[in-house]
């Protein structure tokens, strides 16, 4: 017995950006909807997916908090000191150069000897644009919502043999019954009385664990596995291996439980 609930979770959060003049709304422009009250739906069902996007009316302009609205803050490179260590002679403001066979320091020419030299990056002004508001000085908050759809699933296996369950459930076998809609009741009505108590314990836990969020879908199957358990003799020795799946899967019990094949 397989179940698959699909459901949507939303949260909020502020976002901002910087602003440039761009047209806003504001709540000037009406009334802003809550999480559940934005119209949003997933491109298909029982696919994870994201999606993000600003609730209307929620936008308004700022000073930006990174550069107290100057649109420059200190460059990082030089930490505002205008000039950086002369890469060329390391910032000792001089090299040694071989005249002839004797060596001698000199100064360094790309720094005139100072060691220092005028900052590549703020080109010796001390600043730099600010990376947050891109040195507009202001920037637009508004409020962020961010949807995901996941689907999240729970079975149960029926199995008598000896065979470990996990094997069962990635092979092929008869669909029994299958059932999709918006809200599912339990099956109740299956011959093997433990599969309907499971059906009705996961849905059961799937409603409780979702607080929060919203069920888009469910969707349940029952599948018939065939397992055919063989007891042998060889050679004077007993064994017992199964044949599952549609597969024909082959499974010899002693061994680890990825050892398996198929019989053709």
């Amino acid at each position: 017995y397989s179940l698959e609930t699909y459901v949507e979770s939303r949260f909020t959060c502020w976002s901002y950006e910087p602003f440039s003049g761009q047209k806003l709304d504001s709540p000037n422009e009406g009334k802003a909807p809550g999480p559940w009250e934005v119209e949003l739906r997933p491109r298909e069902m029982f696919v994870d997916q994201d999606k993000e996007l600003i609730v209307p009316h929620t936008s308004t302009v700022t000073p930006c908090h990174h550069c107290n609205a100057k649109g420059k803050t200190v460059c990082h490179k030089c930490r505002g000191k205008k000039l950086t260590r002369c890469g060329d002679c390391g910032g000792h403001g001089h090299k040694t150069v071989a005249q002839g066979a004797v060596l001698r320091k000199v100064d360094c020419g790309e720094c005139d000897g100072q060691g220092k030299r005028r900052c590549p990056l703020c080109s010796g002004s001390g600043e730099e644009t600010c990376t947050t508001c891109s040195g507009h000085q202001q920037l637009v908050f508004a409020v962020k919502l961010k949807c995901e759809w996941r689907g999240k699933n729970a079975d149960y296996i029926e199995e008598r043999t000896d065979l470990p369950d996990e094997l069962v459930r990635d092979v092929t076998g008869k669909v029994i019954f299958e059932e999709e809609g918006e809200l599912l009741t339990p099956i109740s009505n299956f011959p093997i009385s433990p599969v309907n108590r499971a059906s009705k314990s996961l849905i059961g836990a799937h409603e409780n664990s979702l607080k929060g969020q919203r069920v888009l879908r469910q969707r349940h199957n029952l599948r018939g596995i065939p397992v055919t358990e063989v007891h042998y003799e060889h050679e004077g020795r007993q064994g017992v291996f199964f044949v599952y799946g549609f597969e024909n899967k082959l499974f010899a019990q002693g061994l680890p439980s990825g050892s398996c094949c198929s019989l053709l």
